[in-house]
Formats: structure tokens, sequence, C-alpha cells
């Protein structure tokens, strides 16, 4: 990391209303599936939200499992071990 360690005298906050600039946080765009305040769904159990976690990336690199364990920073082995333990498997 170059540059001071991040304290939070230089930390960045936007104004009200201003929003984060993908730029503030170096390029990287987030974005979090979160429902409004108030919505009133049941909230999912920690397995569930795993699950669906991993069938997303799984998903997303086309079940190329060696791209999908380093996406999601585990090992090989832990993944296919999550397979099982969660019942997934190509269609």
């Amino acid at each position: 990391m170059k540059g001071p360690f991040p304290t939070f005298k230089n930390l960045s906050i936007p104004e009200k209303g201003g929003g984060l600039h993908p730029s503030a946080v170096g390029g990287i765009s987030i974005a979090f599936n979160v429902p409004p305040m108030g919505e009133d769904r049941p909230l999912k159990t920690l397995r569930e939200v795993r699950r669906e976690h991993i069938l997303r990336v799984l998903e997303q690199t086309k079940w190329d499992l060696e791209e999908a364990s380093r996406i999601l920073r585990v090992s090989l082995a832990f993944l296919k071990r999550e397979l099982r333990h969660y019942g997934l498997r190509k269609k």
C-alpha cells in the first residue's frame, strides 16, 4: 500500500446526498442488494445467503471452479466441499 495508512483524519466522507463516485474508491464498482428500509421481508439464513452467493459466482464464471474459487478467495478443495454441502450441481 502506498501513501499514509488510512485514518479517520484522511477519510473522505461525501456530503449529504452526494454519494460516492467510483473514483473515490479506486474505480471499484460496489453494489449491495439490500432491501429498502421498512420493507417487510423475512431475513435469509446465513446458509441461504452463502448458497445463493456461491451459485451467483458460479453462474457468472460459467461454472469455472478455479475462477470461482479465486473470486470467492477460497481454495478449490473448499469450494468443492461447499458444492457438495449445498447440493449444487451444474445444470
